[in-house]
């Protein structure tokens, strides 16, 4: 080999190895996280929606939009499971700007765990229109955002005792995860089925 391959050799092999170390570093995520694989009509489930990959300077705010799609049966919007009906398949929304209860959605312990005494502070927190809701909230002055993995937000759902899908796809869109300024940027935004 020529003294010239051996350099563009080398060179290949150290942007390979900083590619490798680098790939990732500063990417986060957000996936769904179902309570259960596998629902039966009638039972109830939540899912979280969980951040992943937060750096050092923590997770200041979030953004994201869920979609709730079902391959057959409806979709609707209740503030309490207790008001699902046994045909629907009935997500809670809007969440409490508190953690989750059972019957109600509020924020994930990874986010609410950060808040500061000036609590939280929440710009979109809607209900569930055909299958889809937008929720953007963000840590106040004083808070100690969170760094690493976990819940940003819990969403409790009911299957009716009368709704025959085979499969409910929730996904989301519109994701933007916040340092106290710019936008981390995104390596995987992930729905669950």
């Amino acid at each position: 080999m020529t003294r010239s391959g051996s350099l563009i050799v080398r060179i290949v092999t150290m942007t390979t190895l900083i590619f490798g170390m680098t790939a990732g570093a500063w990417g986060a995520g957000i996936r769904i996280l179902p309570s259960s694989t596998q629902v039966t009509p009638g039972e109830d489930f939540f899912f979280d929606v969980v951040a992943e990959g937060i750096p050092a300077e923590g997770l200041g705010g979030a953004q994201f939009r869920i979609n709730v799609t079902p391959s057959s049966g409806t979709v609707i919007g209740v503030p309490d499971l207790n008001q699902a009906g046994v045909s629907d398949i009935a997500v809670v929304t809007p969440l409490l700007v508190s953690p989750a209860v059972p019957a109600r959605s509020g924020i994930g312990d990874f986010f609410w765990n950060g808040k500061g005494p000036n609590g939280i502070l929440v710009m979109d927190n809607e209900t569930l229109n055909n299958g889809s809701a937008l929720y953007t909230f963000a840590h106040t002055n004083g808070a100690v955002p969170p760094s690493g993995n976990g819940s940003v937000a819990r969403f409790a759902v009911r299957i009716g005792s009368k709704v025959k899908a085979e499969r409910i796809d929730i996904t989301l869109s519109d994701v933007v995860l916040l340092d106290d300024g710019p936008a981390y940027p995104l390596e995987n935004v992930t729905g669950a089925t």
